[in-house]
């Protein structure tokens, strides 16, 4: 049984069926990215960018928060303190990299 399985998942992998990637519900549409001390302080702005089909990443260093917030909201999170311009640039870089442009970005703090 599991032969035939393993079997089947291989000619799908081959013939180009299996990607091996899930699709993680992340919207298309323009990119904004927001830089906070703390969640608390940028719920609201990015429900507000989500309800306007926007894909939202933010980097805020409180990551027990955040990670909550995330799942709940599918958003992109970095867990690294906004305050130091090289971060800031870094993460700049990464969304660019991730979802191909940056449309928005603000500083919460």
């Amino acid at each position: 049984m599991a032969d035939n399985y393993l079997e089947k998942q291989m000619e799908d992998y081959r013939a180009g069926r299996f990607s091996g990637r899930r699709n993680i519900g992340l919207p298309s549409g323009e990119v904004a990215l927001l830089f906070a001390a703390e969640v608390g302080g940028i719920s609201d702005r990015i429900l507000q960018l989500r309800h306007q089909n926007f894909r939202v990443a933010f980097c805020c260093p409180k990551s027990v928060e955040a990670t909550r917030f995330v799942q709940a909201n599918s958003c992109r999170y970095y867990p690294f303190d906004p305050s130091s311009e090289d971060v800031r640039s870094k993460v700049r870089e990464d969304v660019m990299h991730s979802w191909g442009s940056l449309d928005m970005q603000e500083a919460l703090f």
